[in-house]
């Protein structure tokens, strides 16, 4: 059927792209070889037309012979259309899971090999009594594995030989995700290896590590075990008291499979009822405190550690019962784990882990929420609905039957005692006692996105929910680090939670979390969606070294804020009013902060003002900022210093040097301001033959994604280089030694009305407009008073400080570039360069200028995130030439059109990220970009969409852009960017956004983070050296400092930028020689690569000379590259502008 036929496009089109990646590497010359290959396979072909690039909405289907389907095909097809989503979908389905699983090979290695160790325990001998004290902690040069403390334990301890070896967790059920597998076994231990006592202080997991450690020592002798990766303790559940036994298997299964091994104990070693949630079994004299009030506190979590190690096997047993048999509740767990894994919520401290997946499928089962019936698709489907409905922090649920429960504790006991309520079949263990309340509300969060993308026909759930990997870092909108664990520690000492401390066997962490996740939510209130923290990576340590800190080990502790758009900004948190109950807390919570103020509506209200009302928008983007700053410091005396604030940092790039004070976005406003005014002017002017019916502006500024927008200054004249004229502000001569600044144009578009007058000669409508522009601009002198400059192809006009290039059109001049006549006399159009051109400037770029002006109204932060991904691309000297700055603003637009799997993000940084991350991962030749601005697009258009891309993909550019304006998507694309510049920057971002992951949770200083602006020079074989002083754009430069505060002449030269022209000149004369590059915003240098064919011996050509050099070997003539002529030649072009050219 189709869709098989087109998976299977779609994964032959994956091999060969994947193939094609393999050989490339971040040399420039490989890139240019790229570049060459391109254009040797692809130009020669013959190109079709855009029209017949475009999708066919009725093209005949060719008559094929068709074989009638089997009655196999029959039923497999109606399962699809009765259990799935779409054939295509069950399709990638059943392949994922496929990769996932363990091979039958596998499963017979390692069910060999866990025979062959569960022979090697259980053959052990029982040993001599080991003497324990409070001061041994080495076991047979085997470091215990807990934390420092001074164990109050003493006695011979003897060891006895393990019971049985079992497997647990996810690879018996059949739900263990490859292609890496972590194998839980479990050791059984004597009952007569623990006292009944031992559940008391600590001691029963002070015997465990001891056990442990034993057993460490025996099997590091054995065979089994590879010796090239050593054994490691591991903290795999988060608790300090209750690492496992982390190694691989000796042989092939090395390199694809870990062993967690851990210690259980025989039976019930202990009665049940001492560990329920009221119940105490850690002493305060033991720990070091004292009683409050005479009575002895819960130890809730502590009991739960010991409780889960007893009533292990029953839930393994029903877990096994349930999963049995059922191959599609297997299947829908493994792709809720990859669900899971893909947001980062399935691993680490507090994380939503397989195992507690796992019980919630048996629960569903249980309460017939899951039948065999249904399919893999249908259990997903069905656990998202049924989990977004949950809510275990009021009314938590529970596998326990009430007929078979000896010993019971009612489910309001555990809510009494824990955030979070998930029982267990035997009614006394809370499955989800280490589970992060923040961590299971944004699991209910994706749940509910899950429903909505599946509801969604224009989204391919598939790609989105198992597909997309989501870093931590592009989630949210804010985010605080913690990398000093004595913050922690100091933190919760101030607090004074010596019982909870106690409860956490000294595990501060949780506390910790738990502290500012309560505060941050509080006192944020409906400004912030939700709250989310990293789990944070559960410590390795090898056998012979001591434990280390559990708090944050070598990890950092991340929390990410994920901010409300509608209120997040708003610069006064509004109270309860002065007279009511609430008032008292609203002030005893906000201090010195509060105050009252009586508000337009009349009420008077205890308020806290974080900015004043006119603050700028990246002013108000920071007040979560600071009131996270002054809670953290009011409440929990932490100061900046002991954490990161990860929000604006990027900010300083994108500031215009000539009034730092004023922002990216109120400049823009301010010319928007401008823009309307002159508008209505144009359109009300009344002395011109035809009236100007439409006015639109095609600059980026329009779009707020212009990096430097222009500042409303008066240019005054420097005598030096500048003279006043009739024709305006000029240079004296050509000779000029210093630039005057660089003034931006802003382009409008003038649409006059229609007229039958207009001349079907192109020169004759040429002139035409030219004597327009004369007309206009008198009229704008006349009746304004505008300073005005004539062009024969538009005018310049000087308001409030800005420059406007106004050009005129009409509607025949676009017809009339694409007329043409045959040889027999016939009348047709075709698509010109010169008509491309203009079309694109009088109709396409409009349209496009719309919608993305429409984007940045919606979301403030589409503009400022396009700035930034202008100022990082063009800063590896990727201008406008190797990579439209249009394309990126699509590109860009794109990833707030369509944000899914993400929410459209607040900061202007984040967005950035995941501009980054797009780029990185994206596979251009299998997947067009498809930006459906308002829906216009249908679900049928898509679709012939994507349908004319497989068909045409040879045909088309490297990237295919399409947009409700331009269905066949190579608009804007055609020419740029190319294979090789689409490889070198998508190498770029995965490498930038690898250093800014790390910078950002570290150490986000902007001298690390303006590492990853700097072009590596390296690459290219010459470096051409301008004058500073003659940039007009130095003041856009990443590493300009102003030095002299005061007023800086300008001129009313607009447009005018020598390195742009030279670059031109270049290109122009050396392209087939050579590639450039150059950082338009700013950058002092050119980069050039030499192409490989320039580079090559050739044979003697007069067509072939150029900057070659005859050489005569054997009789022949052959022709050599002659460097030094070319960069000769770079040198009398830039002449005045060059400063050095430096050949590599």
């Amino acid at each position: 059927d189709e869709s098989n036929s087109e998976d299977e496009v779609r994964e032959s089109e994956e091999e060969s792209l994947s193939d094609s990646d393999e050989g490339y590497n971040d040399d420039y010359e490989d890139l240019v070889e790229g570049e060459n290959d391109v254009q040797d396979n692809v130009i020669p072909q013959k190109r079709k037309n855009e029209e017949d690039c475009a999708p066919s909405f009725s093209s005949k289907k060719r008559k094929q012979v068709v074989k009638p389907p089997t009655a196999e095909e029959m039923i497999r097809l109606k399962e699809t259309e009765n259990l799935y989503q779409s054939n295509l979908f069950r399709l990638q389905i059943e392949e994922m899971i496929s990769e996932l699983k363990p091979r039958k090979t596998d499963k017979t290695a390692i069910k060999k090999w866990l025979q062959n160790f569960r022979e090697f325990l259980t053959q052990l001998e029982d040993c001599e009594e080991i003497l324990i004290n409070k001061h041994n902690h080495v076991i047979e040069k085997i470091h215990l594995p807990l934390p420092k403390r001074k164990w109050q334990i003493g006695g011979n301890i003897q060891f006895y030989k393990p019971l049985d070896v079992k497997l647990v967790g996810s690879y018996p059920s059949g739900t263990i995700l490859g292609p890496f597998f972590v194998l839980d076994v479990m050791l059984i231990v004597p009952k007569k290896y623990f006292h009944k006592d031992d559940c008391i202080n600590q001691k029963y997991h002070y015997k465990r590590a001891i056990y442990l450690s034993k057993v460490a020592s025996l099997i590091q002798k054995s065979e089994l075990v590879s010796p090239n990766f050593g054994i490691k303790f591991w903290l795999r559940c988060g608790d300090p008291l209750k690492p496992v036994l982390l190694f691989r298997p000796q042989g092939r299964m090395t390199e694809f499979v870990e062993i967690a091994l851990s210690v259980y104990p025989e039976d019930n070693p202990f009665k049940l009822n001492r560990f329920l949630p009221e119940k105490n079994n850690i002493r305060p004299e033991w720990w070091g405190s004292e009683r409050t009030h005479g009575l002895l506190p819960a130890t809730p979590y502590y009991n739960m550690s010991i409780l889960e190690d007893i009533v292990i096997d029953k839930n393994e047993q029903l877990k096994l019962e349930t999963f049995e048999g059922n191959q599609n509740l297997r299947d829908a767990t493994i792709l809720l784990s990859v669900w899971l894994q893909q947001r980062k919520l399935s691993e680490g401290l507090g994380a939503f882990n397989v195992n507690l997946l796992s019980m919630l499928m048996v629960y569903l089962v249980k309460k017939q929420k899951i039948n065999n019936h249904m399919s893999s698709y249908q259990i997903c489907r069905n656990v998202w609905l049924a989990f977004a409905q949950m809510d275990w922090t009021k009314r938590g649920i529970t596998l326990a039957s009430n007929d078979d429960q000896s010993v019971s504790c009612p489910i309001e006991t555990f809510h009494k005692y824990f955030e979070l309520v998930f029982v267990d079949c035997t009614g006394l263990y809370n499955l989800c006692s280490r589970l992060n309340k923040t961590i299971y509300f944004r699991v209910r969060e994706e749940a509910e996105k899950a429903i909505k993308y599946l509801n969604d026909s224009n989204i391919n759930g598939f790609q989105v929910l198992f597909m997309i990997n989501l870093p931590f870092l592009h989630q949210y909108d804010h985010y605080i680090s913690f990398t000093d664990p004595t913050t922690i520690d100091q933190t919760i000492s101030q607090k004074s939670m010596v019982e909870k401390v106690m409860d956490f066997s000294g595990h501060g962490l949780p506390l910790f979390i738990k502290l500012v996740s309560d505060l941050l939510i509080e006192g944020l209130g409906n400004r912030l969606s939700y709250l989310c923290v990293l789990p944070v990576n559960l410590p390795q340590w090898k056998i012979n070294e001591k434990c280390p800190d559990i708090s944050l080990a070598d990890d950092v502790l991340i929390f990410g804020l994920k901010l409300n758009p509608e209120h997040a900004l708003s610069v006064i948190e509004k109270g309860p009013e002065a007279n009511k109950d609430e008032a008292g807390k609203f002030r005893e919570f906000w201090g010195e902060k509060c105050e009252l103020r009586r508000f337009r509506d009349g009420t008077v209200c205890e308020s806290v003002c974080w900015a004043n009302s006119d603050a700028s928008l990246i002013h108000r983007r920071i007040i979560v900022k600071k009131i996270v700053n002054y809670l953290l410091k009011f409440k929990l005396n932490i100061t900046t210093n002991n954490y990161n604030y990860i929000a604006n940092q990027l900010h300083d790039l994108i500031v215009n040097k000539f009034n730092p004070k004023e922002t990216n976005e109120e400049a823009s406003q301010a010319v928007h301001k401008t823009f309307e005014n002159i508008s209505q002017q144009l359109r009300d002017m009344t002395d011109i033959p035809l009236s100007i019916v439409s006015v639109r502006c095609i600059s980026p500024v329009y779009r707020f994604t212009e990096v430097f927008p222009p500042l409303p200054v008066t240019h005054s004249i420097n005598l030096k280089i500048c003279e006043d004229t009739d024709r305006g502000i000029v240079f004296k001569n050509k000779n000029i030694n210093a630039s005057p600044f660089y003034v931006e144009p802003i382009d409008l578009v003038l649409q006059m009305a229609m007229s039958q007058k207009w001349p079907n000669d192109l020169n004759a409508g040429k002139r035409l407009i030219a004597a327009f522009n004369i007309v206009i601009a008198s009229s704008l002198k006349k009746n304004y008073g505008l300073n005005c400059q004539i062009t024969t192809d538009y005018i310049v006009v000087q308001k409030d400080g800005y420059i406007f290039r106004l050009h005129l059109g009409y509607s025949k001049e676009i017809a009339l570039l694409k007329q043409q006549i045959s040889a027999q006399g016939v009348t047709f159009y075709r698509d010109t360069p010169e008509s491309i051109v203009l079309e694109k400037k009088f109709i396409n770029l409009p349209k496009v200028t719309g919608a993305l002006y429409g984007i940045s109204q919606a979301h403030s932060a589409y503009g400022y995130a396009t700035c930034l991904a202008k100022r990082w691309i063009n800063s590896h000297l990727l201008d406008d030439f190797h990579f439209p700055s249009v394309v990126i603003e699509l590109l860009m637009a794109r990833l707030f059109v369509h944000p899914q799997p993400y929410e459209i993000v607040v900061q202007p940084l984040i967005a950035f990220l995941r501009f980054l991350n797009y780029i990185a991962t994206t596979n251009w030749h299998i997947e067009p970009v498809i930006v459906n601005f308002n829906n216009l697009l249908t679900r049928e258009q898509i679709t012939d969409i994507e349908k004319s891309f497989q068909t045409n993909r040879s045909t088309l550019p490297p990237i295919v852009l399409a947009t409700p304006y331009d269905l066949v998507g190579t608009l804007w694309t055609k020419d740029a960017p190319t294979l090789p510049t689409l490889i070198r920057l998508s190498k770029l971002a995965a490498t930038t956004l690898k250093m800014l992951d790390i910078y950002l949770s570290t150490s986000p200083t902007i001298t690390n983070l303006m590492k990853v602006f700097e072009p590596p020079l390296s690459s290219y074989d010459a470096v051409i050296t301008l004058k500073k002083s003659m940039l007009p754009r130095r003041l856009q430069s990443n590493y300009f400092k102003w030095a002299n505060r005061g007023k800086v002449n300008q001129l009313p030269i607009s447009g005018f930028d020598p390195a742009n022209l030279y670059l031109r000149e270049l290109r122009d004369n050396y392209n087939e020689y050579a590639l450039f590059y150059h950082d338009t915003y700013g950058g002092t240098v050119i980069g050039v690569v030499f192409r490989p064919t320039f580079l090559e011996a050739t044979d003697f050509k007069i067509s072939h000379v150029g900057p070659r050099i005859p050489k005569f070997t054997e009789g022949k003539v052959s022709l050599l590259p002659n460097k030094e002529a070319l960069i000769q030649g770079f040198y009398i072009l830039g002449a005045g502008l060059v400063d050095n050219i430096e050949l590599r």
